[in-house]
């Protein structure tokens, strides 16, 4: 190795961490997955030498879906991969870690994607790279390029290295996002459950109860019917309402004499 080819290894890698740590920086302030897609596709042109747009596919029940792309180009070219049924992108999402074309004007693997893209979006260099765990595949990070040639061996490693912290990052926010939710519904059960624990002098238990068998008997997720009462203070899926002395059984609207449960 010469000592220029040292010396650009050695800023390219600083480039490579610097722009890492203030990415995961970022994150961590808003722990959201539509941010951190962004903030990923704005850091890809800056890490990935030759990058110029990118996109980001996820399978969404194993149908791939752009959920975040740097210029309405790139997801025009993601979508017309989807039409088609081929292209880098479905490849690296069916299990390929790395799919590289250097020249799509004179790639054969492509040939009902790969001519509308030069043609209609100028694209001729693609990069896509898997975004994996160890259970499945999440998607892929598409890079684009409107010149031949412009993905060499160091923008494919720092393109790795992106992807790899790309699925750290879409993981983890995911993961924050669905406790928020959880969390959000829970507090959403309790506050209904508070509703039928005063009107019908339940214990906590009981009103539970009585909201799950009516979230199964009605197919009705449990939070939807706990939102129902909180929001009408009525329960529009009891039949009728109970007389002195009874309780709504909460299945079909029967009443149940009124006990005190503790």
């Amino acid at each position: 190795m010469t000592e220029q080819q040292g010396n650009t290894d050695s800023g390219n890698h600083e480039r490579l961490v610097t722009h890492l740590t203030a990415m995961a920086r970022q994150l961590l302030t808003r722990p959201d997955p539509q941010f951190a897609m962004e903030t990923i596709l704005r850091v890809a042109p800056l890490l990935v030498t030759g990058c110029e747009e990118s996109s980001i596919t996820i399978l969404n029940r194993r149908r791939p879906t752009t959920v975040a792309a740097s210029i309405e180009t790139a997801r025009r070219a993601d979508e017309l991969q989807y039409e088609l049924g081929e292209g880098p992108c479905l490849t690296t999402s069916a299990g390929r870690d790395e799919v590289l074309c250097n020249d799509l004007s004179r790639d054969h693997r492509w040939l009902s994607w790969g001519p509308p893209a030069v043609r209609e979006f100028g694209i001729l260099s693609v990069l896509s790279v898997r975004l994996f765990t160890d259970r499945h595949t999440l998607g892929s990070l598409n890079l684009y390029a409107t010149c031949r040639h412009a993905y060499d061996t160091g923008a494919r490693q720092s393109a790795l290295v992106l992807a790899t912290h790309a699925t750290v990052a879409l993981v983890r926010t995911k993961e924050h996002r669905d406790m928020q939710i959880g969390l959000e519904r829970r507090a959403v059960v309790g506050q209904a459950c508070g509703l039928l624990m005063e009107r019908y002098q339940l214990s906590a238990a009981a009103a539970f109860n009585l909201l799950l068998r009516v979230s199964q008997n009605t197919n009705t997720k449990l939070h939807v019917v706990a939102m129902q009462l909180i929001e009408t203070r009525a329960a529009p899926w009891l039949k009728r309402q109970s007389p002195p002395g009874g309780t709504p059984d909460g299945a079909d609207g029967r009443v149940v004499p009124t006990t005190r449960h503790t």
